[in-house]
């Protein structure tokens, strides 16, 4: 029996992303020509859209284009928030195809990208933490979830359970499960009902009388937030 873990594919809900905005800024020598910028967000305001109406086949004729979209794009160190933004969600969607596609070295790559221009996002840390499970790297995974935690000390509710959920997986995965528990039950408070988080409550019980782990399935769904 296959445990599913899944994760938000909605991007515009996620990110409350509609639209890039238009770019009429001045740039400094070393970030990306403005004509270059607003190319590229419109590039990936395409991709968005085609992911929200057509799903993962929608998206897949902008693989290739966001992969040419990340490649120019700033370091982290350099990038305007208005960049950080754009090469950003580039990075989001080939960390989502990647992990759709099993492609989790690719997945982690992205996500690695993705993580360092949009530190604040909870959805993408947990992306590169799905990534990392998929790999069976479920210390590593938590570890972005933590340094998550680490450096963003005002959170939504939404955000924490996001959060929350991930690292229960991941400690589950490292056989702690008083650890696990305990972030299920906090995620479990802030979204009151999640049959997904009590899905894994009971597994813990499941575990603790003597069950064998179940096989483990990344994979990337708006199911998620709805706990199916």
């Amino acid at each position: 029996m296959n445990r599913n873990y899944l994760t938000v594919a909605a991007v515009a809900a996620a990110l409350a992303f509609t639209a890039l905005p238009s770019v009429s800024m001045a740039f400094a020598p070393e970030t990306v020509e403005a004509g270059q910028l607003q190319a590229d967000a419109n590039a990936v305001n395409s991709a968005v859209q085609a992911l929200n109406s057509g799903g993962y086949p929608g998206l897949a004729p902008y693989i290739g284009k966001l992969r040419d979209v990340v490649g120019r794009g700033p370091e982290s160190s350099a990038a305007t928030s208005q960049e950080s933004e754009v090469y950003g969600v580039a990075a989001l969607l080939l960390t989502m195809n990647a992990v759709e596609g099993r492609q989790y070295e690719d997945a982690v790559r992205f996500g690695t990208r993705a993580v360092s221009l949009m530190p604040q996002s909870s959805f993408v840390a947990s992306e590169l933490a799905s990534a990392y499970q998929g790999l069976r790297k479920p210390d590593q995974a938590l570890a972005v979830l933590d340094a998550w935690l680490a450096r963003n000390t005002v959170v939504s509710d939404e955000d924490m359970a996001r959060i929350q959920r991930s690292r229960g997986f991941s400690l589950i995965e490292l056989s702690r499960l008083d650890e696990a528990e305990a972030a299920y039950r906090q995620a479990l408070k802030l979204e009151p009902g999640h049959k997904g988080v009590q899905g894994e409550l009971d597994y813990i019980d499941d575990l603790r009388s003597g069950a064998a782990n179940r096989d483990v399935e990344i994979t990337t769904s708006d199911k998620a937030r709805d706990g199916e």
